[in-house]
This record gives structure tokens, C-alpha cells and sequence, in this order.
């Protein structure tokens, strides 16, 4: 039952966003190409490639499935809560959203891609990945 309600509270909180930007807003959310690309670059190369790090030095303190949800988690970019985080703390909503769409788009694309070239094939006779 919480999860249900979690899940309502995000849903609503974002059509409660929604109802404050145009299809216009998004465009000028883009607008902001410096902002942009070291969005873009920070989400889908460094934080990934930071997680990747972390991961192998820590490979003795983590079990092996735990690093690989991390990673899993590191190259999937975006999430619902950016624009609501920006409009609580009084950010551009527009860039939020906009950015947020953009790495929704961009992470069906990198994330496999990303994912298979951070780890690799897992070895299928019971190997680590790492």
C-alpha cells in the first residue's frame, strides 16, 4: 500500500508541474547549451564512470550484485524528481524539465550501451564481472 501511495504522490506531484510549463517552456529549457551539455556529459559519462571507480575499489566491501546495481542505477539518467526538487528550491523548472525529458531520451539509448561497455558480458560459468 505505501508503494501505491508513493507512486501517486510522484504521478501527482508531476502532472502538478506539468500544469505549470508549456510544450514552449521546453524548448526554452534547451536554450541553456553550456548548461546543457555539462548535464548531459555529468549524467550519462562521469557519474557513470565515478560509480565504475568506486566499484572497483571497493569490490572486497560490496557483494558483487550490489555494484552491479549500482551501476545499473549509475547509467540510467533522470528521474521524476528533478523538476520537483528545482521548484521547491526555487530553480529554472524549465531547464529541470527539460533536462529531465532529454536524459529520459538520451538513457534509452546509453544506458545498454553504457552498461555493456562498463561491464562487460557477465561470464555465464558463474565469474564475477568485474
Amino acid at each position: 500500500m505505501a508503494q501505491l501511495a508513493l507512486q501517486a504522490l510522484v504521478v501527482s506531484m508531476m502532472v502538478s508541474v506539468g500544469l505549470e510549463l508549456e510544450p514552449a517552456d521546453l524548448l526554452e529549457g534547451l536554450k541553456r547549451w553550456n548548461a546543457s551539455i555539462v548535464t548531459v556529459l555529468l549524467n550519462l559519462v562521469i557519474f557513470p564512470l565515478f560509480v565504475l571507480g568506486v566499484a572497483l575499489l571497493n569490490n572486497t566491501l560490496f557483494p558483487e550484485g550490489v555494484m552491479i546495481g549500482l551501476l545499473v542505477c549509475a547509467v540510467a539518467p533522470g528521474g521524476p524528481t528533478g523538476p520537483l526538487f528545482a521548484r521547491m528550491g526555487g530553480g529554472d523548472l524549465k531547464f529541470a524539465t527539460a533536462m529531465m525529458c532529454l536524459l529520459v531520451v538520451l538513457g534509452l539509448l546509453t544506458a545498454p550501451a553504457m552498461l555493456e561497455w562498463l561491464a562487460g558480458e557477465p561470464d555465464v560459468g558463474g565469474g564475477t564481472i568485474f
